[in-house]
This record gives structure tokens, sequence and C-alpha cells, in this order.
């Protein structure tokens, strides 16, 4: 089943898009280091010394959008050793309209964590959107991407 398109409702469209994100950690650095004062004198680094340090990693995202409608985005979760796993936002997102009483007195729920979803059902939800074809291009891409096993 694909879905259809008209004038009044436009198809769904999916596209994957990589984005590097930046962070901060703190290291311990080597105790034999030289270092400069801020006087200009050579001095030798104190035995435990942390510094903070920039990393960078590349994160995978599925878009799924259609003219006039919120993305919806899709995580591509990969760890060494395990297949990959798609995180659905759409839980998360949900309206907490009247969850807080007909007086306002009770405390607002929890956010709810994303949802996982294995790479068959990840499929399947993408193919409820964007049609089978597509989505089965999408997944298999990401496949390759990740040196997977294809289904």
């Amino acid at each position: 089943m694909t879905t259809t398109a008209s004038k009044s409702r436009p198809a769904w469209q999916a596209e994957v898009n990589w984005e590097k994100r930046h962070y901060v950690t703190e290291e311990e650095a080597p105790a034999d280091e030289i270092e400069e004062t801020a006087e200009g004198a050579i001095a030798r680094a104190p035995e435990k010394r942390t510094v903070e340090v920039l990393k960078s990693v590349t994160e995978c995202f599925v878009h799924v959008f259609r003219p006039g409608c919120e993305r919806i985005r899709f995580r591509v979760n990969h760890r060494p050793g395990q297949d990959i796993t798609f995180s659905d936002p759409r839980g998360r997102n949900a309206g907490t309209a009247g969850v807080t009483g007909i007086w306002g007195t009770l405390p607002a729920p929890p956010v709810d964590k994303p949802r996982p979803l294995s790479r068959s059902a990840f499929r399947v939800e993408l193919a409820r959107l964007i049609g089978a074809e597509r989505a089965g291009e999408i997944v298999q891409t990401l496949s390759d991407d990740f040196f997977c096993t294809c289904i």
C-alpha cells in the first residue's frame, strides 16, 4: 500500500541527515608535560591536572515531513556489535491539556522517553507514511552506512 497525495493533502517525504555535534569533556593531562606560566616562565605541570577537551560526534537522523506540518525526527542509534535502532519522538511531543485536573492542582506527568523501534518496526512505520518502496530504500541505505546485514 502506498500513500496517495492530493492538492489538499500533499504526500509525506523523508530524508536522511547527518549532523555533527560538539561537546566538552574533562580529561587528565599527562604528568610529564611542561607548561608556560602567565609570567612567561617555564614550569613543570602538577602531577594531576584536568583539562577540557573538545570532542565531536556525528549523529544520523531520518526526517519525515510534508509541507505545512511539523517534521518527525527519528534518531538512528548504533552501538558497536548491535543492530541499529530508531528513536520515535512522537510520544514525547504529545500535548498535556487536561492532565493537571479540573482546577490545575495535579502535577504535570513526566515526559515520556522516545520509543525505540527495531529496524523492521521502523520500516513498517515509515512505510505507513511514505510508502513501502521508499521506506525500504531508506532502511537499506542506513543499513549499508552502518555495515549491518539486511533483514
